[in-house]
């Protein structure tokens, strides 16, 4: 018999993946292919180095430049010297809109809130040619440190560590002072639970997701405030609940003046993109929430939530 939790997700997914489209069913028997297996990553490669690998397991990505989705197993990927030597960054293929939304330019002067364990950092240093001004921070010690090493083995220029909590970085940062912001927000991981695998429900709760909701609300605030007037912020996660996405645009939309929600450039090159909810639970959310991005997951990419604004 399923437990409480499990029926409450399972009615939770159903709900969403159909307001989604989502082509695939919901049965648990399709979950494990349907929530991206472990086994499907995406590698973020120089193109000299393809072809020391295995080309025929590689397929370039549309929308990202110099990445490719690792077809099978990662085995050969990650014990590959280009691999420990810091010439390749495996990631869920997800992963990459975040920054590619940002649009991140040489020159600018770039904060990501939650960066750890800083891939996504790493691909900013990428797409800017080292050129940006980059302040990662995460409220955790230990992995920044880990962080700062990862930085430095794919040589990855950021301007300045620290370990403070987003929800209170306008203590330590200046006021209206970056050109982007990233907020790719801790959240209750909807996109990566496997109804098949009962195991993966241990840390989920409705209980969770509104604690985790709270403290987005705060942390977007923050982010907000330390952006500056013309200057864009991407707000993030890899879960499926509303209450940690749309939700939470909706209550910056309505709390700060002068912001507008956009749509990202790469949502139309997304073959498994839709469009943000409008309304959930009987709520009714602003308008433009559509122009959010929602990723439906498949073989390659987890769930995902991406949300662009503008700051006047």
């Amino acid at each position: 018999m399923k437990s409480t939790y499990s029926e409450k997700i399972d009615k939770r997914l159903k709900e969403l993946l159909t307001r989604t489209s989502l082509i695939f069913g919901i049965s648990e028997e399709e979950a494990g292919a349907l929530f991206t297996p472990k086994k499907s990553s995406l590698v973020a490669i120089k193109p000299k180095v393809v072809n020391t690998l295995a080309k025929d397991r590689l397929s370039k990505i549309a929308w990202a430049n110099q990445a490719y989705v690792i077809e099978g197993e990662k085995a050969l990927f990650t014990h590959s010297e280009e691999f420990l030597t810091g010439q390749i960054y495996i990631q869920n293929a997800s992963s990459l809109l975040p920054v590619i939304a940002l649009a991140p330019k040489p020159d600018e002067i770039i904060l990501d809130m939650c960066a750890a364990p800083g891939g996504k950092t790493i691909h900013i240093a990428c797409l800017t040619g080292n050129k940006a001004k980059i302040y990662a921070n995460d409220e955790n010690t230990g992995r920044v440190e880990n962080m700062k090493k990862l930085c430095e083995l794919y040589d990855a220029k950021v301007y300045n560590y620290s370990s403070f909590p987003a929800q209170h970085l306008g203590r330590y940062l200046p006021t209206e002072y970056f050109d982007k912001v990233l907020l790719d927000a801790p959240c209750s991981g909807e996109g990566m639970i496997n109804l098949s695998k009962p195991d993966t429900l241990r840390f989920w709760s409705p209980k969770k997701i509104k604690r985790l909701s709270r403290l987005q609300k705060m942390m977007i605030a923050e982010g907000l405030k330390l952006l500056k007037p013309g200057g864009t912020l991407v707000y993030s996660t890899c879960t499926l609940a509303p209450e940690e996405n749309e939700e939470v645009i909706y209550w910056a939309l309505k709390n700060f003046s002068g912001l507008e929600l956009v749509n990202p450039e790469v949502k139309p090159k997304v073959a498994n993109a839709t469009d943000g909810i409008t309304q959930w639970k009987g709520k009714k959310l602003h308008d433009s929430c559509s122009r959010c991005l929602r990723v439906k997951p498949n073989e390659y990419m987890e769930a995902f939530f991406v949300g662009v604004v503008k700051k006047a």
